[in-house]
């Protein structure tokens, strides 16, 4: 394949991507208002997060339900851990936590398609390249933290996860190797210039 084609190809998935994302958040918004405005198809929703990744180093998770005051028993999963039954604090974090992450996957591949578009034009080694990257890893650093941990809050209990990924960080840190290596890419273009 050429270069051009693989480029093209990468571009077309970075763009495929960032709608995804948007069709994604809408998704979420549709949901959430749907949730709300008729809150009794919401209870059959059920938010049961067991707290385990196969790829995570480490996993941590809790939930606690408190008992039902009018029978004074506990509840099931199924009618405590139900989207009708979050708390407006455990659905404003929620919501906020699940778009900032979409928001970053596609500021993310919007700075990756900057790079692709920049070394179709053959302008690889440049300092925009090298912002690119830094950026690139600034963004997974913060999608790490965003997404090692989940708290569910609802009336009658709680779900709490950590896990420890650190695929979006060891990325992040790749990106920013990259980044100095366009720096340096870029100080040997600029003296190339210079001496021709």
């Amino acid at each position: 394949m050429k270069k051009q084609s693989l480029l093209g190809i990468a571009s077309f998935l970075c763009k495929t991507g960032q709608i995804l994302c948007i069709i994604s958040f809408m998704l979420l918004c549709i949901i959430t208002i749907y949730g709300k405005i008729d809150p009794s198809n919401a209870k059959k929703i059920e938010i049961n997060f067991n707290g385990k990744y196969t790829h995570a180093i480490f996993n941590y998770s809790t939930s606690y339900k408190i008992n039902d005051p009018s029978t004074n028993t506990v509840l099931p999963d199924s009618e405590v851990f139900t989207f009708y039954k979050l708390t407006a604090f455990g659905l404003i974090l929620l919501i906020s936590q699940w778009t900032l992450m979409l928001l970053i996957i596609f500021l993310s591949l919007k700075e990756f398609r900057k790079l692709i578009k920049s070394v179709e034009n053959i302008s690889t080694f440049q300092q925009q390249n090298v912002q690119a990257f830094r950026t690139i890893g600034k963004y997974l650093i913060i999608y790490f933290f965003l997404s090692n941990y989940s708290y569910y809050g609802f009336e009658q209990g709680t779900q709490l996860s950590y896990h420890l990924d650190l695929t979006s960080l060891v990325i992040a840190l790749f990106a920013y190797i990259l980044a100095e290596i366009f720096k340096e890419g870029n100080k040997l273009a600029e003296e190339n210039s210079l001496t021709v």
